[in-house]
Formats: structure tokens, C-alpha cells, sequence
């Protein structure tokens, strides 16, 4: 797994709704449980309680190179949130105009 690109997906996906705090400690929680040794960051994500916390915990992992995979572990995210009713469409549809504005998807 690279932690990197899970985290930095996990960020774009929580600032616009498309997972929650709650998720995102979930997510922590199963990788703590199943590594044998996880990086002991993911203890700060696990504990977080608000938005605020949970970005900031998961900003310490730094930004992801791997744009390409940051942008499909993303658009897994928005779908869902999309498909389960969960998320706003337009903060779905901002978060992708800033992510080509980042260079997380080719713009021609």
C-alpha cells in the first residue's frame, strides 16, 4: 500500500465531503490492525475526532508525487459518496476543477 497516496486521496476526498471523519478513522484503524508494523502516524489519524485534526494528521504524510493514483483512489471516493447520496455535487465538482488545477488529472 502506499501510504502517501492513500492519505493525500483521503484529504482531497474529506474536504469535499465525499468521506468522513469517521471513514477515515476506520480506514486508520483496519491498517494499524493488519500491518505488522504501520507507520505510527496513522495513530494520529486514528484518534482524531474533526475534520480539522484528521487533515492536519493526514498532511503530515506529505503530498503524494504519484498524481495518477491520487486521482483514481479520489474519483473512488467521489463515486461512491456520488452513488450513495452521501456528498454535494457541487463541492464533488469543485474538488475536481481544483484537482486539474493541481495536476492531479491532465488538462489538454
Amino acid at each position: 500500500m502506499n501510504l502517501q497516496a492513500e492519505t493525500t486521496a483521503r484529504a482531497l476526498a474529506l474536504r469535499c465531503g465525499a468521506l468522513t471523519v469517521d471513514e477515515i478513522v476506520a480506514w486508520a484503524d483496519t491498517v494499524i490492525l493488519k500491518e505488522a508494523e504501520c507507520d505510527p502516524q496513522l495513530f494520529d489519524v486514528s484518534l482524531a475526532k474533526t475534520p480539522a485534526a484528521i487533515l492536519s494528521a493526514l498532511n503530515v504524510f506529505g503530498a503524494s508525487t504519484e498524481k495518477p493514483r491520487v486521482a483514481r483512489l479520489a474519483f473512488r471516493f467521489f463515486h461512491a459518496s456520488l452513488v450513495a447520496g452521501r456528498a454535494d455535487f457541487s463541492r464533488i465538482a469543485k474538488a475536481l476543477y481544483d484537482m486539474v488545477g493541481e495536476d492531479y488529472v491532465p488538462y489538454p
